[in-house]
């Protein structure tokens, strides 16, 4: 979907719209004392959770998902960084340009990133 869109010139770039019945268009602002705050900052800490993805798993899911964190390798994590920066700096560079006739090359690039991620990924695995 995403090739034709740029293939026949109607892609615009940006995030997708989200359906309707998925956007989340209320809030509900409530108040909490210290102990409260503390507790509620605490259990969304350790599940590694923004306060209010921990209050909408609570209260919607009734379940909160717990992550497990795996070290890796140092070695592992430069290159991931890399990777990273390399990343962000295509990313700028798609999203600062008027032209798409480079794009191929761009998305290509991307391909490229994401398979050094797999690999990397199947290292850290194999340690």
């Amino acid at each position: 979907m995403f090739m034709e869109a740029v293939n026949n010139n109607n892609w615009k770039g940006g995030r997708p719209r989200k359906a309707e019945s998925e956007k989340r268009r209320y809030t509900i602002p409530i108040r909490l004392n210290l102990a409260e705050f503390e507790t509620l900052s605490q259990e969304a800490s350790m599940q590694k959770l923004a306060k209010s993805d921990f209050l909408y798993q609570r209260l919607i899911q009734k379940k909160v998902v717990f992550v497990q964190r795996i070290q890796t390798h140092p070695d592992t994590k430069n290159a991931l960084d890399k990777i990273g920066v390399n990343l962000n700096q295509i990313a700028r560079k798609i999203n600062s340009w008027d032209g798409r006739e480079d794009l191929k090359i761009y998305l290509d690039e991307l391909a490229k990133i994401n398979e050094l991620i797999k690999a990397y990924h199947n290292l850290d695995v194999e340690r």
